[in-house]
């Protein structure tokens, strides 16, 4: 009997399931010499082999390290990166690679390093012409991009015409004075560390300029006058004086000082060559212009100084007080005054000016009379002022060269509190011999007080 073994082969389909991945790209941030996990969780990876890139490198192919860097490691499927550097910052892929060449499977992480700050290029300093234009530069680099801010020495600079790059790294200074020179601070600033700063000195060419202590310096024969130039200008500028077109040089009786800006030229036992008036030139020079101011040397006596008071003596009697330098030697003074119509004024007349010349009074025990800082006083009666009106006064001065420049000009208002008082106590009888010794009205002006009230009080009856 023959037995024949048939053996039947059943092809039996089996669906093997392809890999997947699990996790999803995403952004990272890290610093310097931190530590990052960059996840890539798979299913089903079976023969298939998992590569991780950085860019376009290779670091990882399944198991097998491709990248000689031992920062890189593999923790499963996930990659590590250790003791960050700036270089590692970009992008790195997690691929599958299977049979199928046109179904790849990846994702995609981004991770940015942060850095601080820092300032790889500016100026530490730079010149200009006062009316140009100038451009600061602070150029920067960092993760995230740093933040730029401009400081002028300790203060901002929103007093100066500027504007900045959208970052803040060029700095445009326009039209420039000398208000702009000295030391800019740039500030960058991103978040990571602690801030960075740069100094950058600004120098301004500008021409001299030269402002004077007093345009007028009065003074007399034999006394020192005192001329004093305050001078700015870059580069520092040279200070000459003049009189006239002639150089002054220091001797005997001219002495030249200087001190920082302050200049300073003295003219002892001083001679007016007979004339009222000298005028000297003080002319600073740089490489930039060349400038002066004139400053006159006055024998004219100074203005007086009016104390803007009016003292009340009685009678209608007021005393104006003034006072004036004693090396003036003052022959005689000059007063003007004159009522000044107001809606509140007593008087229904306005007077003209009035003026009085009034002889210098003498005051012994001054031994420097060529003392600036010396004064004398004077001062005068005014009689038959008007109560409860302005009074405008003036006063001038004269000595052997003329008269002087008016004085400050004072309005005052004769008093009238006590007017009023008086009034009062006239018309309820209680005025008192006491009260009328102690504010000085005279009998007629009471009288006359004493009638108004009468009369006002008579009008009163008649109305009612």
């Amino acid at each position: 009997m023959i037995y024949i073994l048939l053996i039947v082969s059943a092809a039996v389909a089996v669906e093997v399931e392809s890999p997947r991945l699990l996790s999803s790209g995403g952004r990272f941030r890290a610093g310097l010499d931190e530590q990052v996990r960059l996840p890539c969780n798979v299913t089903a990876l079976g023969d298939s082999v998992l590569v991780w890139k950085h860019g376009d490198r290779v670091i990882f192919a399944g198991g097998l390290r491709v990248r000689r860097d031992r920062r890189f490691s593999l923790d499963g499927t996930c990659l590590i990166i250790s003791y960050i550097q700036a270089k590692d910052a970009g992008s790195y892929t997690c691929q599958i690679e299977t049979k199928d060449q046109k179904n790849l499977v990846w994702i995609e992480h981004s991770l940015l390093i942060e850095t601080p700050a820092v300032i790889y290029f500016s100026q530490p300093s730079i010149t200009s012409m006062a009316g140009e234009s100038v451009k600061l530069y602070c150029k920067v680099k960092g993760s995230p991009p740093p933040k730029v801010v401009w400081n002028l020495e300790t203060r901002d600079i929103n007093g100066l015409a500027h504007t900045t790059s959208p970052c803040g790294t060029i700095l445009y200074l326009n039209n420039l004075t000398r208000s702009y020179s000295g030391n800019y601070t740039c500030t960058a600033s991103n978040g990571v560390g602690q801030p960075i700063s740069s100094r950058t000195e600004l120098r301004v060419f500008y021409g001299p300029q030269i402002q004077v202590d007093r345009e007028v310096v009065y003074s007399q024969e034999g006394c020192t006058a005192h001329l004093v130039c305050f001078v700015s200008g870059y580069p520092a500028p040279h200070l000459k004086w003049f009189q006239d077109t002639l150089l002054i040089v220091p001797s005997g009786n001219i002495i030249s000082k200087s001190t920082g800006s302050r200049h300073e030229l003295q003219l002892t036992a001083l001679s007016l060559q007979g004339k009222h008036m000298r005028y000297i030139n003080c002319t600073a020079s740089n490489s930039v212009s060349t400038a002066t101011k004139r400053i006159q040397i006055s024998g004219l006596p100074e203005s007086p100084y009016l104390y803007n008071r009016l003292e009340y003596l009685g009678n209608s009697e007021y005393m104006v007080h003034w006072r004036y330098r004693a090396y003036s030697k003052i022959l005689k003074h000059r007063l003007t005054y004159r009522q000044v119509k107001d809606n509140e004024s007593n008087s229904v007349v306005e007077f003209g000016e009035k003026i009085v010349e009034i002889k210098a009074k003498l005051e012994y025990g001054l031994e420097n009379e060529c003392d600036m800082e010396l004064y004398r006083n004077q001062s005068y009666t005014i009689h038959n002022l008007e109560f409860g009106v302005y009074y405008q006064i003036k006063v001038e001065a004269y000595n052997e060269y003329g008269w002087s420049q008016q004085s400050n000009l004072i309005l005052e208002k004769t008093n009238t509190e006590f007017v009023a008082r008086k009034i009062e106590t006239t018309m309820t009888g209680e005025l008192s011999s006491e009260a009328v010794c102690t504010n000085h009205i005279s009998t007629d002006i009471l009288l006359r007080l004493f009638i108004h009230s009468l009369f006002i009080n008579y009008s009163l009856v008649l109305s009612s």
